[in-house]
């Protein structure tokens, strides 16, 4: 959630925006709540901005999501795979 790289196994203290550290788990509205945001934030900004969202599959049915925006939001969600999902 902060800036930089997080190792796997080490806690950060929690993010003063989400409250959420890297190791607890979110729900797809933080992501969205978040994202909704960062976009505001960049679309009121006075010049160039960028926005990056990154999905990777973790083991026990969850998705680490990676929104890049100057810095690292990171969350990890329970995913249950839906049939019909490709």
């Amino acid at each position: 959630m902060r800036a930089g790289v997080t190792r796997p196994g080490r806690r950060k203290p929690t993010d003063g925006r989400t409250g959420l550290t890297t190791m607890e788990t979110a729900t797809n509205q933080d992501v969205m709540e978040q994202l909704a945001k960062l976009y505001e934030e960049v679309f009121r900004h006075d010049g160039y901005g960028e926005i990056r969202l990154e999905m990777k599959i973790l083991r026990r049915g969850q998705k680490e999501v990676i929104i890049h925006c100057g810095k690292q939001y990171r969350f990890v969600v329970d995913f249950v795979k839906q049939p019909g999902m490709g």
